[in-house]
């Protein structure tokens, strides 16, 4: 999976982030010990180049993993979870967040 986009962010001290709840398929439970290092580094590899970061979790409950994915902008977050939906061994629920600074400073300009 190669990408190519713009990483400039809009804010230079913002970054966008996106939670992913992971659940892995049948195929990913059976070849978890296989896939998991070499699906997650090329993952990190590509968010890397678009100019992230990420952080992974493995959980106990009802998701297998969380990945939190720091982005300098919202064109390549979107590059990194379309490139997801070509992974079969797993299934993913996506949230994009929002910094509580972020909040903060938004509703202070409502008012």
């Amino acid at each position: 999976m190669s990408i190519k986009v713009n990483t400039l962010s809009e804010s230079p001290r913002s970054m966008v982030t996106y939670i992913l709840l992971v659940t892995l398929t049948e195929q990913g439970r059976q070849n978890f010990k296989a896939s998991y290092t070499t699906t997650r580094e090329e993952f990190k590899k590509q968010v890397g180049k678009l100019g992230g970061k990420i952080t992974g979790y493995v959980t106990a409950g009802p998701y297998d993993a969380i990945e939190i994915i720091d982005m300098p902008n919202d064109d390549g977050a979107l590059a990194i979870l379309l490139g997801s939906l070509s992974v079969n061994e797993i299934r993913t629920v996506t949230l994009r967040a929002f910094h509580e600074d972020q909040v903060k400073k938004t509703l202070q300009q409502m008012t």
